[in-house]
C-alpha cells in the first residue's frame, strides 16, 4: 500500500507532522532538516527494499535472500494442501497475534497519554 502513495503526500505529510516533532524534540527553531528528508525517504523506500529482498523460501541468514510471511501465504495459498496448508494458516495466525499486539500496546500508549 506504500507503493501507491505518492511522493507529494509523503512530503506533505512529512512538513504537517514529522518537521513540527523534529522540532519540538531537539528543541531547533527549524525542523526542515536533513533528519527529516531522511526518515520521509526511508519510508518511501520501503516497497521497493521489500520487494528486492528476495523470496527465497528458507531460513536466511543476514546476507542471503529473505521470503516475508505474507508473501510465503500469498504465494503459496493457492496450490497448497494438507500440512503446508495448516502451516499457513499457522503462519497467518503469528502475524494476526503480533499485529493485535502492536495495536493493543499503541492503543494502551495513546490512552495514557490523553489521560494526563
Amino acid at each position: 500500500m506504500l507503493a501507491g502513495i505518492p511522493s507529494v503526500v509523503y512530503g506533505f505529510v512529512g512538513m504537517l507532522i514529522l518537521v513540527p516533532a523534529i522540532r519540538k524534540i531537539f528543541s531547533i527553531p527549524d525542523g526542515a532538516s536533513l533528519l527529516a528528508a531522511i526518515i520521509v525517504l526511508s519510508i518511501m523506500i520501503l516497497p521497493s527494499v521489500i520487494k528486492v529482498s528476495g523470496n527465497a523460501a528458507n531460513m536466511p541468514g543476514i546476507f542471503q535472500s529473505v521470503r516475508f510471511l505474507t508473501t510465503a501465504i500469498a504465494s503459496e495459498m493457492s496450490y497448497s494442501a494438507g500440512l503446508q496448508r495448516q502451516a499457513l494458516f499457522s503462519i497467518a495466525l503469528v502475524l494476526f497475534l503480533f499485529i493485535m499486539m502492536i495495536n493493543t500496546s499503541l492503543n494502551f500508549l495513546l490512552k495514557s497519554r490523553k489521560v494526563r
